[in-house]
């Protein structure tokens, strides 16, 4: 690996006050395996708080999070234990066998190297292990997606450039890393059933830039494998974050990784073919067309989705909850339009753009056909019906995210504005969130 690039203005550096929910994993990870200060650990005020050598314990919490440090405490720890890559290889083995859709992004051999193998060789730094360490400790559950988002990478990128070793090993590493900016992150805004505010979605956010300054100073990843982790929720029309980047300035890497993350989502699902195709109608203009269409070539080969039973009961509301976010969306910027409300130059760019993308979610409901399954169910045969379904699930599903972080993102621009213009557009926040009904649109526009 390349040493970091101190100048990359892109990324800025970690800081010297230690983050408490990166303490809380280190302390709890510490309970169980040995983590040692790889080097003497100063407060600015020249106070040596830890000595080189010196275990990690439990305490350490009270002992840090009070002080600025001369140096990141992320760049001064080493785990007893390197990273463990056959417990890693043994976590993909297991997604394979479980999940023949991740298979067919898999199936490809480099020479003698295969995606197992390369998992398998992998070697990191004792401080890139402790941060893997960390991270497993802080969002347990998500080892396994990380393993999937790696996989899923690196069979991409062998075939979009095939024999690239340089860019095969990348993106492997990324898929592992590209997530360990969340160690920064209260781990309860990850938590299902949390309803994240606009100011925890902020801080969400940032999660990519600290995960590429993780990546830069501690773990010591190339050029490549920082701009990947740091672009991997960018999208090429600029409706992505943390910096809403468009077209070229979004890494090649950071697209392979985005597309990776997003079929990770999608085939740990039931009927992980059918979203997948649900989302490929709906995420054009996300990502360069010819790296999409890698997606249907690589999944050619794979056997259909095992059919499955559901309670499907809460469909038709379901359907009206869609139409009614919709609505209420249309019915907002509507009545800006006919009332010529004036709006900055940033506040008119967001929501054009929002408006844009809204406009590309809607016309991909409308051709799905959704508006008339009520009416068609009663005329299906069972198979026909529970097919329909799964379908008209998979569409509901997507529709629902893509409405959600559409709201999200403009949530994050309105953080820009002055507060009274900031307040007006995050009405269309919540139309697109669903928390305002159509009936009322009008009030509060």
């Amino acid at each position: 690996m390349s040493p970091p690039d101190p100048h990359d203005p892109a990324i800025p550096a970690l800081p010297t006050q230690a983050n408490p929910h990166f303490l809380r994993a280190l302390s709890s990870l510490a309970e169980e395996t040995e983590v040692q200060a790889s080097e003497d650990v100063f407060a600015q005020n020249g106070t040596k708080l830890l000595a080189r050598g010196a275990r990690i314990t439990p305490g350490l919490y009270e002992q840090i999070i009070n002080h600025r440090l001369r140096t990141p405490l992320e760049t001064s720890l080493a785990s007893a234990e390197g990273l463990d890559t056959a417990a890693l290889c043994r976590v993909a083995e297991q997604a394979l066998d479980e999940t023949p859709l991740l298979r067919s992004f898999c199936h490809w051999s480099q020479g003698r190297v295969t995606p197992l193998g390369m998992l398998e060789h992998l070697h990191f730094s004792p401080q890139a292990c402790t941060l893997l360490a960390v991270a497993d400790r802080h969002s347990p559950a998500n080892r396994p997606h990380h393993v999937r988002v790696a996989l899923i990478a690196m069979g991409l990128a062998n075939a979009w450039r095939y024999n690239d070793a340089h860019l095969l090993a990348s993106m492997g590493v990324a898929g592992l890393f590209h997530d360990v900016g969340e160690l920064y992150v209260d781990p309860a805004l990850s938590q299902r059933g949390h309803e994240i505010s606009t100011r925890e979605w902020m801080a969400f956010s940032a999660h990519p830039i600290i995960g590429a300054a993780l990546a830069r100073e501690v773990a010591k990843l190339d050029k490549l494998t920082q701009a990947a982790i740091l672009d991997h929720h960018e999208r090429i029309d600029g409706f992505g974050y943390p910096r809403a980047r468009r077209r070229a300035e979004v890494s090649v890497g950071g697209q392979i990784l985005g597309l990776a993350e997003m079929i990770s989502a999608l085939v740990s699902r039931e009927q992980p073919r059918q979203h997948l195709s649900v989302a490929l109608k709906i995420l054009p203009g996300e990502f360069a067309p010819d790296l999409v269409s890698l997606i249907g070539a690589l999944c050619e080969d794979c056997p259909p989705d095992t059919p499955t039973e559901s309670e499907e009961s809460d469909m038709p509301d379901d359907i009206h909850r869609v139409f009614a976010r919709i609505a209420a969306t249309q019915e907002i910027y509507a009545n800006w339009q006919t009332s010529n409300y004036k709006f900055s130059p940033a506040a008119e760019s967001a929501t054009h753009d929002v408006f844009e993308r809204f406009i590309g979610v809607q016309k991909a409901f409308a051709s799905t056909g959704m508006d008339s399954f009520e009416v068609i169910a009663p005329l299906l045969s069972p198979a026909e019906l529970r097919e329909a379904r799964v379908e008209a699930r998979c569409v509901l599903n997507e529709i629902f995210w893509r409405l959600t972080r559409i709201a999200r993102e403009l949530a994050l621009r309105c953080m820009k504005l002055p507060e009274g213009e900031a307040q007006v557009l995050m009405q269309l926040v919540d139309a697109l969130a669903g928390k305002i009904c159509a009936e009322d649109s009008k009030l509060a526009a």
